[in-house]
């Protein structure tokens, strides 16, 4: 082989990523541009659409992704935190918010209206929040919301009484079918657990340090004080546990909730379904006493 000619260098291997590692390249690479010096300060959605087609991301998904961004900014004040938790709260006693999605047979504005329809027929909620591909509800609380779920025995879905709001993300995917996504705050109830389960627990713990400070100003025996004054604090921190813990079957009892909303909606909700009226509570009494 002749010395003047340059040898060439050789050709890196192809690595191929699977797709937790493109995720986790994508966010990092991401967090580098937002942190980079000059990086811009926004974009639009159409310039990041373009960004995605030109990444090779399916532009579908990017549209899902940004439909429940909305909805998420959307429910934000209904909330006590960010979606994605990682607190204590979330880690003992579980999520705040429960959520379901399906692939339904129609058109985004039928898909959406059949949705409207069902909520505030069916689980007496109202609409507080419409957005462009979705909305927020919440339960009604008047005179109307409260007897007709009473005639009903809760509504269909009992687990939706006690929501701060529901939320819906509908996206279509083609011409023929749309993607819902649906999410319960239920962060309420989470609260309320925390609340009563870090009362118990510190009432458990002041009173085992009662009774270590009388067995100790009385004289008693450490060896027979330490456990009884342990019982108090051990039955009150399990009780806590217990409750903060219990707060996961109310996640569950949600998810069915709108599982089965979406069942409806995945096999035809009436059309003849409207806002419920105070003809509806007296047509409903009448039924009730026949």
């Amino acid at each position: 082989m002749p010395d003047d000619v340059p040898s060439q260098p050789p050709v890196p291997a192809r690595t191929t990523l699977d797709p937790h590692a493109i995720e986790r390249v994508l966010a990092r690479a991401a967090a580098l541009q937002v942190s980079a010096p000059g990086s811009v300060e926004g974009m639009s959605e159409a310039e990041l659409l373009d960004v995605a087609r030109e990444a090779g991301l399916s532009v579908e998904h990017v549209r899902r992704a940004l439909a429940e961004e909305r909805l998420r900014g959307a429910m934000a004040p209904a909330g006590d935190g960010p979606h994605d938790e990682t607190g204590l709260a979330a880690r003992l006693a579980g999520p705040g918010r429960a959520s379901a999605s399906r692939l339904i047979a129609g058109s985004a504005p039928a898909v959406l209206a059949q949705l409207t329809q069902w909520l505030e027929r069916e689980e007496c909620m109202r609409l507080v929040r419409r957005m462009r591909d979705g909305g927020v509800w919440e339960p009604r609380r008047d005179f109307v919301g409260n007897l007709l779920r009473g005639l009903r025995g809760g509504g269909p879905t009992p687990a939706l009484r006690t929501i701060a709001a529901l939320g819906a993300a509908v996206v279509p995917v083609d011409d023929t079918h749309t993607l819902v996504r649906l999410e319960a705050d239920v962060s309420a109830g989470r609260r309320q657990r925390m609340l009563v389960g870090g009362v118990t627990a510190a009432s458990g713990v002041l009173a085992g340090g009662t009774i270590l400070g009388v067995g100790v100003v009385a004289g008693a025996l450490l060896p027979v004080v330490i456990p009884l004054a342990a019982l108090p604090a051990l039955a009150g921190g399990g009780t806590a546990w217990a409750l903060a813990r219990g707060h996961r079957a109310t996640v569950d009892h949600a998810v069915r909730a709108l599982e089965h909303v979406l069942d409806q909606l995945e096999h035809g909700v009436p059309t003849t379904a409207r806002p419920a009226t105070l003809r509806d509570v007296i047509d409903g009494v009448r039924r009730s006493l026949r």
